[in-house]
């Protein structure tokens, strides 16, 4: 988030930005929201309750601490408190920018030209990602 006259601007979906590895991405994947198409409120039944339980928050401590990123979060999943609280997550081993544009997912889309995280496989493997089988 960058600040204007210390005021915090945010990135609205559909924007360019740089990532801190200085990948040159869409926000959200491409989609813009604009005034004439604008979404209505969830109705209350839709809604998801975030019921956050120890699986969850040991989770969400392993991919915090390890910077790990997750399509989950990337993606702005819903099912995201129902995943994690079986302890499961799902690990993006190439970064958090992907190559496609996929109409349905809000994953931030651009062209990495190359940056990868090297250690991101060994991260993982030591942390218990990944199967050793």
């Amino acid at each position: 988030m960058s600040k204007l006259s210390d005021i915090p601007v945010v990135l609205e979906s559909g924007h360019k930005y740089k990532t801190p590895q200085g990948v040159v991405a869409i926000k959200d994947g491409g989609k813009s929201t604009d005034a004439a198409h604008q979404r209505l409120p969830k109705p209350k039944w839709l809604r998801i309750v975030n019921q956050i339980t120890p699986k969850y928050a040991h989770v969400k401590a392993q991919v915090t601490e390890h910077r790990l990123a997750t399509v989950c979060e990337e993606a702005k999943c819903p099912n995201i408190a129902e995943c994690w609280s079986h302890g499961t997550a799902t690990i993006m081993l190439m970064g958090a920018v992907c190559t496609r544009a996929c109409r349905f997912c809000a994953v931030d889309t651009g062209n990495p030209k190359g940056w990868l995280d090297p250690l991101e496989p060994e991260k993982c493997r030591n942390h218990g990602c990944a199967d050793e089988s």
